[in-house]
């Protein structure tokens, strides 16, 4: 399987730098030089599509492409349902922030996001292409939890 980076123009420099560093003859980047219309293409015809809270997974749920959504500072109970899909979301203290501060708690540090490891990857990319993906409200969460099974922070809001 081939491995393709994506990103905008002003994403280049940092994609560049992550695929100098994992120099795989299976990578391919084509950060900053894809037309909206390419990308379609690219995301209609992926096995699957890995990416974070963006336009590319909105892209990948309405192309009813696989995708795995990787959640922090957004609740995947605001974006993330998607029959085709599975979210690894690890709801720290904080998270989610985006919606609800000026200035993240984090000060942008994205603990939310550092959670996610890279064995929650495979295995979600695993689950999917052997189709094993749970319709529920928001499909196959994988919480961030302590060895004991409690979770590391649950944030409780008021109904206005």
């Amino acid at each position: 399987m081939k491995t393709v980076l994506i990103g905008a123009k002003a994403e280049q420099k940092y994609v560049n730098n992550l695929y100098n560093k994992i120099q795989n003859q299976n990578l391919i980047n084509l950060s900053g030089k894809t037309n909206i219309e390419e990308l379609i293409s690219l995301i209609k015809n992926a096995k699957v599509v890995i990416t974070n809270d963006t336009g590319p997974m909105h892209l990948a749920f309405s192309l009813n492409t696989k995708t795995i959504a990787l959640f922090g500072p957004c609740s995947p109970a605001q974006y993330g349902v998607s029959h085709n899909s599975i979210i690894i979301y690890k709801p720290i203290y904080c998270s989610p922030c985006v919606h609800e501060f000026l200035k993240p708690p984090c000060n942008g540090d994205n603990q939310c996001m550092k959670q996610i490891n890279v064995d929650d990857i495979i295995k979600a990319t695993t689950d999917i292409i052997n189709n094993n993906i749970s319709n529920n409200n928001v499909p196959n969460i994988i919480y961030c939890k302590l060895n004991n099974n409690t979770p590391l922070g649950i944030v409780t809001r008021k109904n206005d």
